[in-house]
């Protein structure tokens, strides 16, 4: 296989990984990750940054920019006050002139144009995927599933199936014998179940919250073994 781009190496590299979470979702949230590096090394002053920044950040992003501080403190706080001071400046003027707003996070949109171009890339050599996506202990969550399985044809759609529906029924497999621990009548190891119900609990969840934006990135979270 010769990848003719920088995302089908790295879409090729995600799902080559043995963890079991969606490679979907970890390119995605590592797109975000060194977006956020970048704004905050870069282009705090950066007038055009700045007016798109103004529109409000989520909580969600929020939480993922302390996250990035955390992982790279010799980035310092200075530039994110920076940041916050200036939107909240904006918000006290539209305050002030009863002007209402609507938020729109510049990170959000990075996550979601990253998910559009590692989907319709993936979808695009998916039949060399498959291939990997079989080895591999990777497991697409529901909704990257569903995004790949509708956009390919139908005989990539019966593959894809097959792999993912073995895939679930081994974590499915995992999460009986948690269960069967603590039938009294049996007597059975534990073995990965702990982390089998988080990625359960990830693969039948919902990617998008309340307020209609996108969470894959907290596969990122997921305890690695």
């Amino acid at each position: 296989m010769n990848p003719r781009n920088f995302a089908e190496i790295k879409i090729i590299e995600a799902f080559e990984k043995q963890t079991d979470d969606c490679p979907i979702c970890e390119l995605i949230y590592t797109s975000v990750e060194k977006f956020v590096e970048e704004i905050l090394y870069e282009f705090v002053n950066d007038p055009n940054t700045r007016s798109r920044l103004r529109r409000g950040i989520c909580s969600k992003h929020v939480l993922a920019i302390e996250n990035t501080l955390n992982n790279h403190p010799e980035l310092g706080l200075l530039g994110l006050a920076i940041i916050y001071e200036d939107i909240m400046s904006e918000m006290i003027k539209d305050m002030v002139k009863n002007c209402h707003t609507e938020s729109e996070c510049l990170f959000c949109k990075h996550e979601s144009e990253s998910e559009k171009i590692y989907v319709e890339t993936c979808t695009s050599f998916i039949s060399d995927i498959l291939s990997i996506y079989e080895k591999s202990k990777r497991i697409l969550c529901r909704d990257h599933y569903w995004k790949i399985f509708l956009a390919t044809n139908h005989i990539n759609q019966e593959n894809l199936k097959a792999i993912q529906v073995k895939k679930l029924l081994d974590l499915k497999s995992k999460l009986t014998v948690f269960i069967e621990k603590h039938d009294y009548r049996k007597d059975k190891q534990m073995g990965d179940t702990p982390r089998a119900c988080k990625i359960a609990g990830m693969l039948i969840s919902n990617n998008r919250i309340q307020d209609g934006r996108n969470r894959l990135w907290l596969w990122r979270f997921l305890p690695k073994r």
